[in-house]
């Protein structure tokens, strides 16, 4: 800036001087002494001098003027001139060889050409100092055009400064967030893969007791159950305290299980079975006890691994808080005392290491059936646990994949920014340069031309000066022998005005101007004055060069856009044809740059407006219209999307408030074409008078939907889950290298298929078993699936699961259902108030009210209330 300043103000004053040289000329000119006033105070001798040197005129012209002045001078030496111009004195005439008027007339002559000699000098210094005035014109407007792009360089520069900081600062940013990105997906995948081999480590210990577990026709396992009293802070998650078995080797197998959750199901599990179960013989107790004491030795082998899994989750570096001789975690709420009871021979089982020295109780006959099922449960459930962490971590490492990758493509579109802005800056402070090293040489330039301009007037004054020297001197020798020829008249010269110039014929590339003067005095005619000098001229003008525009090609298309994201430019060139000359038109910029996809990388996704809303879902009873959002724009980088079923994608209002009306102990009948695919849950948990209970509303259910083709399919499905280990890892485990029979092994059987002979599966229904069992709810939801292939195309799919319990895995069950929902709606009828409300609340279709049906116990499952209420939401038309 301060340069540019410099060199402005030295241009600036460079510009000046020459304006004020310029009038100083000027004003001394307009004060500049009249010829007239010249000729009179001329000497005679001066005159003289002036002819002999500067006169040039043929030699007889000079030798007559010079006999005349010759004879001036002899006859002022006898100061006679007086007497020369009185009438008929014969004294001091002139001698017939010296003609006066003759010398008159060759002054005059001489007097005019030394005239026109001064105009055509006028002329010329005129010429030239157009010229000289016309390109300081043009190094003025150039140094102005040069001055504009300096300065314009100089926001550029800015500009680009402030773009590079900006960038730089973002660059360093995007790098601080890759390496915190970089440590804490890391850490996380370390935690995941830990807690996952935690997790998987404790399937296999489960199968373990599954396997020990299973009922067999010798000896239970599971014979004998023992519950001794625990004070431990997490009592509460532990239930009602502490319960292991008889079976040394089942006991020590539960004993190695590490997860706290696997522990406190296993633990809630036993408490209901233990409720159900009778008291033991002394003898069983005796034993118990021993078998009890190993248990307490093998729970003691190894703290630091039950300190490990019970603490990694929640402490870093769980080996400070771990104590081994307690076996607790200091600070740690989830980690547990090992077991140290003891058994003495009475019949009760003693605890030592309690102050209280507290009774352990045991039961004889534990629901063999029971334990497996919930031993299979628990197995299930910790195989999701694994399942969901290896989601996780999947999912983690993807989106660490996806974050890693947003913030480097951030990172390069910044680096690049930043580089582009250093090669814009480097780019203007060249231009700035090379802006004022031209304004350098243009002041020189102009310093040249003033000077040339200078010396021209001055040349130009000198010139006109000898000019009008010479015309003073031929005046005053021509007045001087007029007035020795005794003519009292006064000589009058022919005058003219100034030159009056017209307008040139072009206005640049050299042209020429008329210059016109009038007389404004005719010359006298004795004694005879010089004539007129020429009323006209033609003279060159606008010499200087033709400007010269600048011609640019068409803009090119625009380029890429330099990120994808976050803020980018894109930019057009376009290609100069001619660079402008002469102080033509600028070419302007040869790129044009624009800013293009300035939304954040992380953006949530856009939605649309509400559609219109749907027909009512129910004729009476309150159903519900609904109306959609769809995904107009989706979500970038890290940007969120609401789930399509959420409140910000699917409206509901509504509609058809009025009650059905039925006569009493009646049902409603379904009037709708539809298919309809029920799913009945026979596991063990539902028990005999459950069972029945579920046939009769099955068939009670079944009796509101008349079949036909143009009424209602119908097929059931009566399913539980698998009874022993190798059973359940073909269901859950099958990879396709072995035959699963799903009726066999899985405990999945059709009671029917889709039929329209509704009664035959009603007689069907009436005669089926209770196949206990498992809840294995994802391979129903997956068996009915498959079924969908033989439903009608013109008529909607509803699939009914009727269950009382947690499924087995209720990760599989909520991907079943996430799948069968994209092609089926799928209603819930939960009995008893443990079913999993929470979870089936994701499972079931939209709207839920209309899809889960809560029923307090079998027996109010069975009544035409409770059926009327499915029949009104599961079919749109009821009569």
């Amino acid at each position: 800036m301060q340069l540019l300043f410099c060199c402005a103000l030295a241009w600036t004053l460079r510009l000046n001087e020459g304006y004020v040289i310029a009038g100083r000329l000027s004003k001394a000119r307009s004060h500049a002494s009249s010829l007239e006033e010249r000729v009179a105070n001329m000497t005679l001798d001066e005159a003289t001098r002036i002819f002999a040197e500067k006169v040039s005129a043929p030699a007889e012209v000079k030798e007559s003027v010079q006999q005349q002045l010759s004879l001036i001078k002899e006859t002022q030496q006898r100061g006679q001139s007086g007497f020369l111009r009185k009438e008929g004195s014969s004294e001091g005439q002139p001698s017939e060889g010296r003609d006066t008027d003759k010398a008159v007339a060759q002054l005059n002559r001489l007097l005019e050409g030394t005239w026109s000699k001064m105009d055509l000098s006028d002329v010329q210094c005129f010429e030239v100092q157009k010229r000289l005035r016309d390109a300081m014109e043009s190094i003025s407007n150039a140094a102005a055009e040069t001055k504009s792009q300096s300065a314009e360089s100089v926001g550029k520069i800015s500009a680009a400064e402030a773009q590079r900081d900006a960038a730089h600062k973002q660059v360093e940013r995007l790098g601080k967030s890759l390496r915190e990105t970089e440590e804490s997906c890391n850490m996380d995948k370390q935690v995941l893969e830990k807690q996952r081999n935690l997790a998987q480590n404790d399937v296999l210990r489960m199968r373990k007791a599954v396997e020990i577990a299973e009922c067999k026709n010798e000896t239970n396992p599971a014979s004998v159950l023992i519950q001794c009293p625990h004070a431990s802070r997490q009592q509460s998650l532990m239930a009602v305290g502490r319960f292991t078995f008889g079976n040394e080797a089942l006991g020590a197998a539960l004993a190695e299980i590490r997860s706290l959750e696997v522990r406190a199901a296993i633990q809630e599990s036993l408490s209901e079975v233990f409720a159900e179960s009778s008291p033991a013989g002394s003898t069983m107790l005796i034993d118990a006890g021993r078998r009890l004491q190993a248990v307490r030795r093998s729970r003691r082998l190894e703290p630091d691994a039950i300190c490990e899994a019970t603490c990694a989750s929640n402490i870093t570096d769980w080996r400070e808080k771990c104590s081994r001789e307690s076996g607790m975690c200091s600070g740690c709420d989830e980690c547990e005392p090992f077991l140290t009871q003891g058994a003495n021979p009475e019949g009760e089982v003693e605890t030592s290491g309690t102050p209280d020295n507290s009774k352990c109780a045991m039961r004889s006959n534990p629901n063999c059936g029971q334990v497996e099922d919930r031993f299979l449960q628990i197995l299930s459930g910790v195989e999701d646990t694994v399942n969901m962490l290896s989601m996780k971590l999947t999912e983690n490492v993807q989106k660490c994949k996806d974050r890693r990758a947003n913030l480097q493509q951030q990172h390069e579109t910044q680096t690049k920014q930043m580089q582009e802005s250093i090669s814009m800056l480097a780019s203007a402070s060249e231009r700035w340069q090379e802006a004022c090293q031209q304004m350098a040489q243009q002041e020189q330039q102009l310093a040249g031309q003033q000077k040339a301009l200078l010396d021209s007037r001055q040349e130009c004054a000198a010139t006109r000066g000898d000019f009008l020297n010479e015309i003073c001197g031929l005046s005053k020798i021509r007045n001087e022998l007029v007035a020795m020829n005794n003519d009292s008249s006064v000589t009058q010269d022919c005058g003219v005005s100034e030159w009056t110039e017209l307008e040139c014929s072009v206005s640049c590339g050299g042209g020429t101007a008329r210059r016109t003067r009038e007389v404004t005095m005719m010359p006298s005619i004795k004694p005879k004055g010089a004539g007129c000098p020429p009323l006209e001229m033609e003279t060159r003008c606008n010499t200087q060069e033709c400007p010269i525009d600048c011609e640019v090609e068409e803009w090119q298309g625009w380029s890429d856009c330099t990120a994808d994201c976050g803020g980018g430019v894109m930019f057009r060139d376009r290609t100069i044809k001619q660079e402008p000359l002469h102080g033509g038109e600028q070419c302007g910029e040869s790129r044009e740059v624009k800013s293009c996809n300035t939304a954040a990388c992380d953006a949530p996704c856009e939605l649309s407006d509400w559609g219109p809303w749907s027909q009512c879902s129910k004729m009476c009873g309150g159903g519900s219209e609904r109306r959609l959002r769809t995904v107009k724009e989706p979500a970038r980088g890290a940007g969120t999307c609401a789930e399509p079923y959420s409140p910000e994608r699917q409206g509901y209002r509504p509609c058809n408030l009025d009650p059905c009306v039925t006569q009493a102990n009646q049902t409603l009948e379904c009037r709708s074409k539809l298919d309809l695919i029920l799913l009945l849950d026979g596991s063990g948990s539902v028990g005999m008078e459950g069972w029945e209970a579920m046939k009769s509303a099955a068939k009670m259910m079944l009796g509101a939907f008349p079949g036909g083709h143009n009424a209602t399919k119908v097929g059931v499905l009566l399913y539980s889950g698998p009874r022993t280990e190798k059973a359940y890892m073909k269901c859950a485990h099958s990879d396709g290298s072995e035959n699963v029979d799903m009726e066999q092994d899985c405990n999945m059987r059709w009671l029917s298929h889709l039929t329209e002979d509704v009664q035959s599966v009603q007689s069907t229904i009436s005669s089926a078993e209770w196949p206990k069992g498992g809840t294995m709810t994802s391979a129903a939801l997956m068996t009915a699936e498959a079924e969908l292939i033989h439903g009608r195309e013109d008529a909607p799919t509803t699939v009914v699961v009727v269950t009382d319990n947690r499924p087995l895995s209720p990760l599989r069950t909520s991907a079943a259902a996430k799948k069968l929902k994209e092609k089926a709606r799928l209603m819930w009828v939960l009995v008893t108030r443990s079913a999993p409300t929470d979870k089936v609340n994701q499972w079931a279709s939209r709207p839920v009210r209309e899809n889960i049906i809560k029923v307090d116990d079998f027996e109010s499952l069975a009544k035409p209330r409770t059926i009327n209420t499915l029949v009104a939401d599961l079919c749109p038309k009821v009569a």
